[in-house]
């Protein structure tokens, strides 16, 4: 803000009259938008853009837009100007501004609950019916407790433990929701939000990123343009060297001149030809070998998916109630989602969840599932796992054989008293089978489309070890070396400025002695180079 009002007090009357009509459009559009029409203040034709009376800006068609056209100085002095006035109107007095922007967006019920909350005028609803259910619960426990033990002793029913409980955990709902719904809990998290991270935080942020933005784009931008200069000179002088080099060597190659040198390894000697050809033939040979290599790779991953699938096999639902000895409606039930109240009466799903079939498409488990066209089917790794659930927990079965329905929506939850009738600590029964569930395979896996298919563990070390003897045996690498230095020398890149006719290459070879070899520094065709093998 310092710089902006040191940049402002150095500009002229034309860009301080446009800097006036930038804040005035800015204020305006925020009163457009957050403040009723009834509300707006009546024409005032004076020159204060601004009325301290009502502290409301002037309204957005009552705007003089004469005068000279807007300078880029005004225009961006008045954008940041613009982004502080608006923050800073919308914080001048939070509350009724925070309360008249919900009852410009949302309904009569939502403004009247912001009003007990930020201004705690008016009533709260929510609050009303919490209180007119907290007094009807109240005189259901009174009747609860005068006639509950008489009930009991005149007739069969003995679910007045089972109604008390009830009635006590639902006072208990109505307290913790009292409790959320209350004045003080609300109003923290608002002052948090609006009157320290809007008013507050939003502000000081804002400040920092225009003076980080100055920073840049005034200091250091600049430092970065001057720093590079040199550097990209010294390219373009060592750009110009080098040409000029390529310059007079081809000059000398064009006369024909021969050079010797010496190299570590024994040549014997050297192949002039299309050496760019060579180079792509090179290319594709290693190109296919690789193909080759990664084509034998995947069929042998085939190969071990196809013995996979050969070793399975399927059984549909009949078949699989036959394998593990239930019944039908016991298995359909178990292979799909079991909802059961555990320990603690938390919710669980105890079923396999082998199948899926929502609203969508259906979803299987792979290696364990697959939907055909006239049903589902189960392999072997579901007749196994099955039958481990079913030595485990017998309970569970016995209880859904009494359990009809397999809509889960329409049946109720398995008790644990049902899955454990005999046990004492029901409790511990129900966590150690979650934890079953859980650990199981078929719980871990995630549902797929039906189109898929797993690899077991074996496929899995099967693939991991073909990948391996793969590796140890790589095939034949090609090295293609493009311009060594020392030894090669592209003359083709710039011959040709000078007028340089096409040379001979049938000459161009030489026997020389074991540990030397010549290279002809004239220059080759524009489609070959020299290669030294």
């Amino acid at each position: 803000m310092l710089i902006m009002s040191q940049a402002s007090s150095k500009t002229t009357s034309v860009d301080v009259h446009n800097g006036v009509r930038v804040k005035t459009l800015a204020r305006a559009a925020w009163h457009q938008l957050f403040l009723p029409a009834d509300d707006q203040p009546e024409a005032r034709h004076s020159e204060n853009w601004w009325d301290h009376k009502t502290n409301k800006p002037p309204d957005l068609a009552l705007i003089d837009e004469s005068g000279p056209p807007l300078s880029p100085s005004a225009a961006f002095c008045g954008f940041i100007e613009a982004n502080r006035c608006l923050t800073l109107v919308r914080c001048a007095d939070v509350d009724t501004n925070a309360l008249t922007c919900i009852g410009k967006f949302a309904g009569e019920s939502e403004y009247k609950l912001a009003e007990y909350y930020i201004m705690g005028e008016g009533d709260n609803a929510l609050l009303q019916d919490l209180n007119n259910a907290s007094a009807l619960l109240a005189s259901s426990n009174k009747t609860i407790a005068a006639y509950g033990t008489q009930v009991e002793a005149l007739c069969s029913w003995r679910g007045l433990p089972e109604l008390q409980d009830g009635a006590a955990k639902a006072n208990h709902g109505l307290e913790v929701g009292s409790e959320l719904l209350s004045e003080q809990n609300v109003y923290r998290y608002y002052d948090v939000a609006v009157r320290q991270d809007l008013c507050k935080t939003t502000i000081v942020g804002l400040g920092w990123l225009v003076i980080f933005q100055v920073v840049v784009g005034l200091l250091l931008l600049p430092m970065l343009v001057c720093a590079g200069c040199p550097r990209f000179l010294g390219f373009v002088v060592a750009g110009a060297a080098e040409l000029r080099s390529l310059a007079a060597t081809s000059k000398l190659a064009a006369a024909g001149t021969w050079s010797r040198l010496r190299r570590a390894q024994s040549l014997p000697f050297i192949v002039h030809g299309p050496g760019v050809r060579q180079s792509h033939q090179a290319s594709c040979v290693q190109e296919a070998e690789a193909a080759d290599e990664r084509e034998r790779l995947q069929t042998t991953i085939t190969q071990v998916l196809q013995e996979q699938q050969a070793q399975l096999k399927w059984y549909d639902l009949q078949q699989l109630a036959k394998q593990v000895e239930l019944e039908a409606h016991v298995v359909q039930q178990i292979v799909g989602s079991v909802m059961a109240r555990c320990a603690d009466y938390i919710r669980e799903d105890l079923g396999m969840n082998l199948v899926a079939e929502p609203q969508g498409s259906p979803a299987c488990l792979p290696c364990y599932s697959c939907k055909m066209p006239k049903g589902w089917i189960f392999s072997d790794l579901a007749v196994g796992a099955l039958k481990d659930y079913r030595e485990k927990f017998p309970g569970l079965f016995e209880a859904l054989r009494s359990r009809r329905g397999t809509n889960t929506r329409q049946v109720k939850d398995l008790e644990q008293r049902a899955i454990f009738p005999d046990r004492a600590d029901k409790d511990y029964c129900s966590r150690q089978l979650v934890k079953y569930c859980n650990s199981c395979e078929w719980k871990k896996l995630k549902l797929a489309p039906t189109q898929y298919m797993a690899m077991t563990t074996q496929s899995v070390s099967q693939v991991a070890w073909s990948v391996d003897e793969a590796l140890k045996h790589p095939g034949p690498a090609i090295k293609i070396v493009d311009d060594a230095p020392g030894y090669l020398h592209d003359f083709h890149m710039g011959y040709r400025f000078f007028g340089v006719e096409d040379p001979d290459l049938e000459n161009c070879a030489e026997n020389v002695p074991e540990g030397d070899w010549a290279l002809d520094h004239g220059p080759s065709r524009a489609d070959g180079t020299n290669l030294g093998i």
